[in-house]
C-alpha cells in the first residue's frame, strides 16, 4: 500500500528562540551599563576622597612646618640669651655671682617662710570655721529646746487656767462594766458618799466621826463593805475619789486590794473640785 501523507502543520520555535536571545542580550547590556556607571561613581568617590586626604595632609605639613619655623625661632632666641648669660657670667667677678645666688636664696626663704605662715593661717582659718558651725549648731539646738519649753509651759499654763475655770470631773463606767453596776464612791474628811456612776439619785453616805485616827477609818470601811454587800445587784466596780483630806483612807483600800468583793479603782482629785455623774441613759 502506499504511505499516506502527513499534510498536518508543524510548530516553530525559531521566532520564540529569537525573543529570548534579544532580551537577554539586553539585559546583559543594560547590566554591563550599570556596572560601567557604577564603576565610574566609585572611582570617582575614591578620587575625591584621595585628593581631599592629599588636600589634608598638605595642610598638615603646611601647619607642621610653620610649627617648626617658630620653634626655630624660639630655639635660636633662647641660644642667643644662653650666650649672653654666659658672656656676662665669664666678664662679672665670681664675688656678685655669689652675691646673686645669695639674694636669690634669701628671697626663696622668705617665699618659703611666707608661706608657711599662710598655711598656718589657713589651718587657723578652718579650725575656726568648724568651731563657728559647731557653736552655730549648739545655738540653733539651744533656740530649739528653748522654744519647745516655751511651748510646754504655754500648754500647762493653759491646762492650769482650764482646770481653774472648769472644777467638776465627770466619770462614767469603764468598757466592759455593767453602768447599772458601776457606783463611785467620794473620800473627804466627812466621810464616804457612794452612788451610782450614772443617775442623779442622792448619794448615800457614811460618816466618819475622827478624820486623823486610822481606826475611825478602818470601822468606816467596814461599814461600807456591809452596806454594798445588801445591795441588790451587788456592784461591779467601784471608784473612789479621794480628797486631800481623805487620804488616810487610800491607805486602807491599798493593804486591801484583791480582798474587795468588786473591782477596785483609785484617783486623787481636788478638795474643792466638785463630781458630776453623767445621766442615766445619756450618750459618752
Amino acid at each position: 500500500m502506499p504511505r499516506r501523507r502527513n499534510t498536518g502543520y508543524a510548530i516553530s520555535l525559531f521566532a520564540f528562540q529569537d525573543i529570548i536571545t534579544s532580551v537577554s542580550g539586553v539585559l546583559i547590556m543594560v547590566v554591563l551599563l550599570l556596572a560601567v556607571e557604577l564603576t565610574q561613581r566609585t572611582l570617582g568617590a575614591a578620587d575625591k576622597a584621595t585628593r581631599a586626604g592629599v588636600r589634608e595632609t598638605a595642610a598638615q605639613m603646611e601647619s607642621e612646618k610653620r610649627r617648626l619655623a617658630a620653634e626655630s625661632v624660639e630655639l635660636e632666641a633662647a641660644v642667643q640669651q644662653a650666650e649672653g648669660l654666659i658672656r656676662r657670667a665669664t666678664d662679672a667677678p665670681s664675688g656678685l655671682i655669689d652675691e646673686k645666688i645669695r639674694s636669690e636664696r634669701a628671697a626663696a626663704e622668705a617665699v618659703r617662710a611666707e608661706l608657711g605662715e599662710l598655711v598656718a593661717a589657713a589651718e587657723e582659718l578652718g579650725r575656726a570655721e568648724n568651731e563657728l558651725r559647731k557653736g552655730e549648731a549648739r545655738a540653733e539646738s539651744s533656740e530649739r529646746e528653748r522654744r519647745a519649753v516655751e511651748k510646754r509651759m504655754a500648754e500647762v499654763k493653759a491646762a492650769i487656767e482650764k482646770r481653774k475655770n472648769d472644777r467638776r470631773v465627770r466619770y462614767a463606767a469603764p468598757r466592759g462594766i455593767t453602768p447599772e453596776r458601776a457606783w463611785v464612791c467620794e473620800v473627804s474628811d466627812a466621810g464616804l458618799a457612794i452612788g451610782l456612776m450614772e443617775g442623779e439619785d442622792e448619794l448615800h453616805r457614811i460618816p466618819v466621826s475622827i478624820a486623823s485616827l486610822d481606826i475611825a477609818w478602818a470601822g468606816t470601811m467596814e461599814s461600807l463593805l456591809s452596806w454594798i454587800r445588801a445591795r441588790k445587784p451587788p456592784p461591779e466596780y467601784v471608784l473612789f475619789l479621794i480628797r486631800p483630806s481623805g487620804s488616810p483612807f487610800s491607805k486602807l483600800l491599798t493593804k486591801r486590794t484583791g480582798q474587795l468583793p468588786f473591782q477596785l479603782g483609785m484617783e486623787l482629785i481636788g478638795e474643792e473640785e466638785a463630781i458630776e455623774r453623767r445621766p442615766k441613759g445619756a450618750l459618752p
